[in-house]
């Protein structure tokens, strides 16, 4: 074989290895860009399902915060009618309760306080997580509002405890001063709750 025929026959088997590699190349190009494309979408499902995720345990917080504001509802109207009771009761003592006898002694006529157990374990769980954030903020500011305003009777709580373990309570010549502090809170509880009612039935009514 001539020289000039073996240097054309490298010459051909060169321009076949180069055709190759390109070919090679151009494959794994496309190879690289599916793998990349595939991760991609797996990291936008993953979001996707992750917010899903999120906003339906913020949907399912939410509906338990509801289901919560209907029982303090609830627990409202019965503190309602009962101190309404209790303290007709109570106003009777000026007249009809025997002298000498303290107002200790004269809690079995008007049946004693009644104070509200206004619930917050659900409204707590969810304002105190991110998930707050996937609610609606009118509501959740409506319902915030509902939660501070019902720990305004833990004050009234907190002064029917100071008046049952002061003087007041067991000493017959202060039986009237016990009467009036008493009166006083049971109206101040009537008046809150009175004020409360109508705005948890709105905001039940706006949840529906």
């Amino acid at each position: 074989m001539s020289f000039a025929r073996l240097l054309y026959r490298l010459e051909e088997m060169d321009m076949s290895r180069s055709a190759i590699s390109r070919g090679d190349l151009k494959y794994l190009m496309l190879e690289g860009l599916v793998v990349v494309f595939g991760v991609l979408a797996a990291l936008v499902v993953d979001g996707w399902r992750e917010e899903a995720a999120r906003r339906s345990a913020a949907e399912s917080a939410f509906r338990r915060v509801i289901a919560e504001v209907s029982l303090n509802l609830q627990e409202l109207e019965d503190l309602s009618v009962t101190v309404a009771e209790r303290l007709e009761r109570l106003r009777s003592l000026k007249t009809d309760a025997p002298p000498g006898v303290p107002l200790s002694e004269l809690i079995n006529r008007f049946t004693g306080y009644r104070t509200p157990d206004l619930r917050e374990a659900a409204w707590d769980r969810l304002s105190g997580s991110d998930l707050s954030d996937l609610v609606d903020q009118d509501l959740l500011n409506e319902a915030f509002y509902l939660y501070e305003w019902g720990r305004q009777f833990d004050g009234l709580d907190l002064e029917i405890y100071r008046l049952t373990y002061s003087e007041l309570f067991y000493l017959p010549e202060r039986r009237s001063t016990a009467i009036l502090i008493s009166e006083r809170i049971m109206e101040q509880q009537l008046s809150w709750t009175r004020e409360l009612i109508p705005v948890y039935r709105d905001f039940l009514s706006s949840t529906q």
